[in-house]
């Protein structure tokens, strides 16, 4: 028994050394799996102790859809993260609904629904088409018609939406997801080694100057 116990404990120790020395030996190469874009270059944010990500995103990218997974890892892996997501107006024709979907998640703090949303349109094929469902969908989940109606109109609203608009052109946002570290680093998610190697990069990019 003793000699089986100890085979079985060989053996963990030698996966635990194997992942170890595979995670050591992923490098990040500028160029390759990221670029240095200086996003506010003329007022620079102070790197932080924390690393400050932000996603540009739409709910009607599927490539958004498919990432949100290692997004919810990435912030239970680095729970000190400082998150930040602007809806790109991409996605096709129904994207400016998606937009705005967004806008009145934020507004009516309903970002439990986040997930909800994304099996709306990607799972169950259902888009927004019209101002009527983005409303209808929240009136659905217990809030009161009136105040979606009235958010949906509101300076709040239009004020995110331009801002957010002015931000893909500002920042030269050309397609959706794009993730940005620190201000500075964008990475090129297609070349990522490993579908885990979010969080390794994120860490990575917060170590540079």
């Amino acid at each position: 028994m003793n000699t089986l116990t100890n085979l079985r404990s060989s053996f963990f120790l030698l996966l635990v050394f194997m992942f170890a020395l595979s995670s050591h030996a992923q490098t990040f190469v500028e160029g390759e799996h990221y670029s240095i874009v200086q996003v506010n270059a003329a007022n620079p944010a102070s790197k932080g102790e924390s690393p400050s990500v932000v996603e540009y995103f739409s709910f009607a990218c599927p490539g958004c859809y498919s990432m949100e997974p290692s997004i919810i890892t990435l912030k239970k892996v680095v729970p000190e993260l400082n998150l930040r997501r602007v809806h790109m107006p991409f996605g096709g024709a129904n994207a400016k609904y998606a937009q705005k979907v967004f806008v009145l998640m934020q507004l009516l703090d309903a970002h439990q629904y986040k997930d909800a949303i994304f099996r709306r349109i990607h799972v169950a094929r259902n888009s927004f088409n019209s101002d009527k469902e983005v409303v209808q969908f929240y009136t659905e989940l217990g809030f009161e018609s009136s105040r979606v109606e009235a958010l949906l109109k509101s300076f709040s609203a239009d004020g995110m939406i331009r801002k957010m608009n002015k931000d893909a052109v500002k920042y030269k946002v050309k397609s959706v997801p794009t993730i940005i570290v620190n201000d500075k680093y964008q990475i090129n998610l297609g070349a990522l080694p490993q579908s885990n190697s979010l969080v390794g990069i994120v860490n990575y990019l917060h170590s540079l100057p």
